[in-house]
């Protein structure tokens, strides 16, 4: 990973994006210790493709829980339940 202050970065864009473009990942350090990522569109789609997919996956673990919840009567599940229910393959 390269790191690079906001300055040298103007001064030098082109050479940092084309790095950036070759998988080089890049730091940007700004004023008050402020740190930028910078990446292509393809890794951010790639990364926001991720989150996507882990946020889906979050949202139905939770349904599974609610309805074991269900199942059971009770508001309150054990972690012992909860983690039954996470691990489970379906």
């Amino acid at each position: 990973m390269y790191a690079v202050k906001t300055e040298n970065l103007i001064k030098n864009f082109d050479k940092y994006a084309d790095l950036v473009t070759q998988g080089a990942k890049l730091l940007i350090e700004r004023p008050n210790n402020k740190k930028i990522i910078m990446l292509t569109e393809q890794e951010y789609n790639e990364v926001e493709e991720t989150r996507k997919r882990a946020l889906e996956e979050f949202g139905e673990t939770i349904k599974a829980i609610q309805e074991q919840s269900v199942i059971n009567g009770t508001d309150k599940l054990t972690m012992d339940e909860i983690n039954e229910i996470i691990n489970s393959d379906d």
